[in-house]
């Protein structure tokens, strides 16, 4: 039986977790950040054609190289519409890090809240979840069979933290609106695939994130 997948690699100075999901014999990538040779390895591992190239969100580290991906995989970059903005400002943003330049992309389809991206048998709900950046994007696949639900999450919630919004375009009460409203009404044993940092469970972040609980505010 086809089952979902998810595969993570850590790549880049900022240790970003480039992300696949397989089902079937269907890949979706995201977040093409830094080291392509390691994301490959990682596809090859998958051992599924990549169907789906997209962005979670227009930062730097999540972004890095999906010009090369584009190139290579033959696919468009797909993001959220204001993510584009970014895309638009990545030598701002490697100035910014204190990174080199990446080469120029351009998005070449959107999503946003409502639509579905699909891997085999598996649809994504595309959640759009602002506040780390006002183009953060979730994507929630429903559990199925005994395959736990899953979310990619981006850098929108974190194990035992949430994403920075100290970015222009961050917004700390928008993003615990993102968290509340969108996040935290995914069943408990849903896993989460964060863009940075260990894997975790909507159910233990919603007891134990000191941000969620209410013990530590967002500045």
């Amino acid at each position: 039986a086809m089952a979902l997948r998810i595969l993570q690699r850590a790549v880049g100075a900022l240790q970003m977790n480039a992300t696949v999901a397989v089902d079937g014999d269907e890949a979706i990538l995201f977040d093409p950040g830094a080291e392509w040779p390691r994301i490959r390895e990682m596809l090859d591992e998958a051992s599924a054609p990549v169907r789906r190239l997209v962005a979670t969100h227009g930062h730097l580290d999540h972004v890095g190289v999906a010009a090369q991906a584009v190139a290579e995989l033959g696919l468009p970059l797909e993001c959220h519409p204001l993510c584009a903005d970014w895309l638009a400002n990545l030598e701002g943003q490697a100035r910014m890090f204190g990174m080199p330049v990446p080469e120029p992309v351009e998005p070449g389809g959107f999503l946003d809240e409502g639509d579905t991206v699909a891997v085999g048998d598996t649809r994504f709900e595309v959640l759009h979840c602002p506040g780390h950046s006002p183009d953060s994007l979730c994507f929630f696949a429903p559990a199925s069979g005994e395959v736990p639900p899953m979310l990619v999450g981006g850098d929108v919630l974190f194990r035992d933290s949430v994403g920075r919004t100290d970015f222009v375009g961050g917004d700390s009460a928008q993003l615990m609106v993102s968290i509340r409203n969108k996040l935290m009404p995914l069943p408990d044993e849903t896993l989460v695939f964060p863009g940075h940092g260990l894997q975790t469970t909507i159910g233990r972040e919603r007891e134990k994130n000191p941000f969620v609980t209410g013990r530590l505010r967002l500045a």
